[in-house]
């Protein structure tokens, strides 16, 4: 993040809520649905998984929409489905 956003990812992890995955769980989902030249994309502008944006040790955060009162959310693609409640 740009020095203009100090501070900022901290605060987004502490009160935006996100979906937490392991490394092993984005790997399995983004090795399922992007092509491998894709997911090459994303290593070679990004690096490995997790990364150093959003992170803990092991874990991605990921950004949400919560609609309606239900603590409840989906990621599906093809057959993998990961739920937080």
């Amino acid at each position: 993040m740009g020095s203009y956003a100090k501070g900022a990812q901290e605060q987004f992890l502490k009160t935006a809520h996100p979906i937490w995955l392991s490394t092993e769980q984005y790997e399995q989902w983004a090795h399922e649905v992007l092509l491998p030249e894709k997911y090459q994309e994303v290593t070679d502008r990004y690096g490995d998984a997790p990364g150093n944006l959003l992170v803990t040790e092991d874990s991605i955060a990921i950004t949400c929409l919560q609609f309606g009162p239900a603590r409840h959310w989906e990621m599906m693609s093809s057959n993998w489905c990961m739920e937080c409640r």
